[in-house]
């Protein structure tokens, strides 16, 4: 098998954060939110100057972001015969992301990678530090589209060029079809359960049928829509039962940062740089799966929590290795996941197959590892 260094050639392409400090083009980013927060931390930090800030046309309310006007992308046009777009925000629409393609078509656009938790970047230092980690976690790869997906994925963080994502996305069904493949006997485990999205996708493939579910979920707004959602599938609370906890490796009240949707994490998580004071910080209670699993016997195993995927691996070890069950399991939270989650895994259980994928989405997030 040709190795991951020979497939990737890193040294041949041009770092995203080197493209931006070295272009004469004005820089215009592209959207607004925590996303483009971030990117403008870094940009700040190397000296990277912004000239405007534009969004798309539903979102232009005649207000600014950082001191600029947030323009239309024709007033942009308009003013920027020929702009350098920096892509600063995450979608998986069908219609969001053909538009970054459009975009992508007319002028030079990237999207630079920065990490969901954490303050690491993704740079060519990181991969030179820990070369044979890397080569070890692409070895346990078990298909070509895990094999390319790996490749292309770090391609991307690299030189934010979007196209590395659409040469390796794949539909969540095929996932769910040919890798899980999830029967009515199931008992399903969800740890990051959200409002239940997960549970339904899992459930759509059953047709309905279970065995029991095991769901936990921090934010208590989510964990409300959950608990309600779960109680229309069974009224049996053997069947069924919900945790308002984080997933960790032990029991543990940290401090939580509480946003919008999907965007709740753990406190310590963020940047050093990061102003809290514009969101609300609750003590949440952590626990370990070991601890709660009790009598029943998982069958798949899902795991998206914010960053906190290795600490709850480590807190399922014994689940792992004793029942085996089929993970799903979030690998782009953290710029050094896809070493970090592996290899942890194989540690736990050398029995599994690993699959690699990753579903529509700019950026480099919805990559998520199959053990089978």
């Amino acid at each position: 098998m040709t190795s991951f260094w020979e497939q990737l050639s890193p040294k041949k392409i041009l770092p995203v954060w080197q493209r931006l400090r070295q272009t004469n083009k004005p820089i215009a980013l592209y959207g607004m939110g925590l996303g483009a927060e971030k990117i403008l931390r870094v940009m700040d930090s190397m000296g990277i100057s912004v000239s405007a800030v534009f969004a798309s046309d539903a979102f232009v309310r005649g207000h600014s972001f950082h001191g600029f006007p947030v323009l239309r992308f024709s007033e942009l046009c308009r003013q920027f015969e020929d702009p350098l777009v920096v892509i600063a925000f995450g979608s998986n629409r069908d219609d969001v992301l053909s538009s970054m393609q459009q975009i992508a078509s007319r002028f030079e656009t990237v999207a630079p990678d920065v990490p969901v938790a954490g303050d690491l970047l993704f740079t060519p230092s990181l991969l030179q530090q820990h070369r044979e980690l890397w080569e070890e976690s692409y070895a346990l790869l078990a298909d070509d589209i895990s094999r390319n997906t790996f490749c292309q994925v770090i391609a991307f963080k690299l030189d934010g060029d979007i196209s590395h994502l659409v040469n390796c996305q794949t539909p969540r069904e095929e996932a769910w079809e040919h890798l899980l493949t999830p029967g009515p006997e199931e008992t399903f485990v969800d740890l990051g359960a959200y409002t239940g999205d997960t549970i339904r996708e899992f459930l759509s493939h059953t047709g309905g049928a279970f065995s029991n579910l095991l769901a936990m979920e921090p934010d208590a707004k989510n964990f409300r829509r959950l608990e309600k959602y779960c109680k229309t599938l069974s009224q049996d609370p053997q069947r069924i039962r919900c945790f308002p906890y984080g997933a960790w490796n032990r029991k543990e009240i940290c401090m939580f940062r509480r946003q919008s949707g999907r965007n709740s994490a753990l406190s310590f998580f963020d940047p050093p740089q990061m102003d809290k004071r514009s969101v609300t910080q609750l003590p949440v209670q952590m626990e370990a799966l070991d601890h709660l699993i009790g009598t029943i016997t998982p069958t798949i195993l899902k795991l998206d929590v914010e960053g906190a995927e290795y600490q709850a691996l480590e807190g399922s070890q014994e689940t792992i290795r004793r029942f085996r069950p089929r993970l799903l399991v979030s690998a782009y939270h953290r710029s050094d996941d896809l070493i970090r989650l592996p290899l942890l895994i194989r540690n736990l259980n050398g029995r599994y197959r690993f699959y690699l994928r990753h579903h529509p989405y700019v950026p480099a997030w919805e990559i998520n590892l199959y053990c089978v």
